[in-house]
């Protein structure tokens, strides 16, 4: 018992020390504090609340910033914007939902905005300095009738320069470009698609969202009007070099309108190409310079790609392909009609089989093989360099390299000429060695055999 109202008097004695020590304090600084206070207005200790406008305060400390007016501004204004903020949200019947980081974000991009339409408008209204402190306050207000007109104004303006593109995407696709009609619109819905992920009221919001559907329709609509104005058939004379040309292919589904501007590629479903050209100068067209065909035919496919942004993509209708692709055009070969003549500067083993390889390509190609001795458009030679040693034990052991060279012997001018790779080979005998040497120098090659070809196909008497 007598152990207890020790500790009680302690406590005491504690309260009591405790208690003396903060009236000392409130009679001193206390006071000085309490009689600043009363000399701030009343918007520092409350934010004023107001229907007809928003209100924002700023404080900083002078100590710590040199421009503390307009750092102070900036944090009025932020408090204005979020207000504005909760505004829109809490009067939305949309389901939409914000993180606090994709908050600030938004909070921070409409504050530093200098022209934001969001707070043009906006007033000081007063300013106060805590001389005991250095803290300076700053009150502006928006009026809400202000705000109102600016976003009204804003949108405004914006709808009527995303029916001007939609008006001039419309025109332009009217005149065959459609290329640049397709970019127009792609433009409007990537401004549309930023402005939505903006902070934007309710009723803005379903105008955008109308604004860019009806730019998706027109967009999916022009797409959906590209179509392929070829025949089936054609044919190609090699020897005369005359190029095939499909002119104003691409035309419009409805009114048959040329177009022009997309990007073209080519496919082959049958045989090769080794050599061709669009043409945009005066029509669209394609020009074929070098088949390979097989059997004489030569199957092909011509595709336009309308290029949009994968944000775009994903926006259009699945049923939208923004590749569209002609049917398969049958073009008939007539081969070249030239003579040729295969050689080799020296008699080398295994050099029939060799030259039976390039007679499998040049017979595909329509060329006729005469004697070296007869007149002849080409010369074709194959020179081996290196040498092939017997081995111990019977094998032979190859370290070639190739020279394929084409001579033009109308205009006495070498048209191809090509040194392939050494190739190490064993094998039983010579001829086998040297064979299996060559297929080896040509498969580490793969520029021989396309170089090759397409100096064929390219020749022009």
């Amino acid at each position: 018992m007598r152990k207890s109202w020790k500790t009680l008097k302690t406590v005491t004695s504690i309260k009591k020390a405790f208690l003396i020590l903060g009236c000392l304090f409130f009679s001193s600084d206390g006071t000085q504090v309490w009689a600043q206070l009363r000399k701030a207005p009343s918007w520092v200790r409350k934010v004023p609340i107001n229907d007809d406008a928003f209100y924002g305060v700023g404080m900083v400390s002078m100590k710590d910033y040199s421009a503390y007016r307009a750092k102070a501004r900036k944090i009025a204004l932020r408090e204005i914007v979020e207000k504005i903020f909760v505004s829109i949200n809490s009067s939305s019947s949309l389901e939409t939902t914000y993180r606090d980081d994709q908050v600030d974000y938004l909070l921070n991009e409409t504050v530093s905005i200098a022209s934001s339409n969001f707070l043009m408008g906006h007033k000081k209204v007063s300013e106060w300095i805590d001389k005991r402190k250095d803290n300076y306050y700053v009150l502006f207000r928006l009026d809400r009738s202000t705000y109102q007109e600016n976003r009204k104004e804003y949108f405004d303006s914006f709808n009527a320069v995303i029916s001007l593109i939609q008006k001039e995407a419309q025109m332009l696709f009217d005149r065959g470009e459609i290329g640049r009609s397709t970019t127009k619109l792609s433009q409007a819905i990537e401004k549309l698609d930023q402005e939505i992920n903006r902070l934007v009221e309710p009723e803005y919001s379903i105008q955008l969202q109308k604004l860019k559907l009806e730019s998706i329709y027109e967009l999916e609509r022009q797409i959906d009007q590209i179509a392929f104005n070829v025949e089936k058939e054609y044919n190609f004379n090699a020897t005369h070099r005359e190029p095939l040309v499909i002119e104003n292919f691409l035309i419009t589904k409805d009114s048959k309108v040329p177009l022009n501007g997309l990007d073209l590629s080519l496919k082959v479903l049958q045989g090769d190409v080794f050599r061709y050209s669009f043409d945009h100068e005066n029509h669209e067209a394609l020009s074929i310079y070098g088949l390979f065909p097989q059997k004489g035919v030569a199957v092909i496919q011509i595709m336009v790609e309308v290029m949009l942004e994968d944000d775009v993509k994903s926006a259009l209708s699945p049923a939208v392909e923004s590749t569209v692709k002609s049917g398969p055009i049958v073009i008939n070969f007539t081969p070249y009609n030239l003579t040729f003549a295969l050689n080799s500067s020296t008699s080398f083993e295994g050099e029939e089989d060799i030259f039976n390889f390039f007679r499998n390509i040049t017979n595909d190609l329509g060329l006729v093989e005469v004697q070296e001795n007869g007149m002849v458009d080409l010369k074709i030679d194959i020179k081996p360099v290196g040498n092939v040693k017997k081995q111990p034990g019977g094998h032979y052991l190859s370290d070639l390299t190739f020279e394929v060279s084409i001579l033009d012997t109308k205009n006495e001018r070498s048209i191809f000429r090509y040194s392939l790779p050494r190739a190490s080979v064993k094998a039983k005998n010579r001829d086998a060695t040297v064979f299996q040497s060559f297929s080896k120098a040509t498969n580490l090659s793969d520029q021989f055999l396309q170089g090759f070809i397409t100096a064929l196909c390219t020749i022009h008497f």
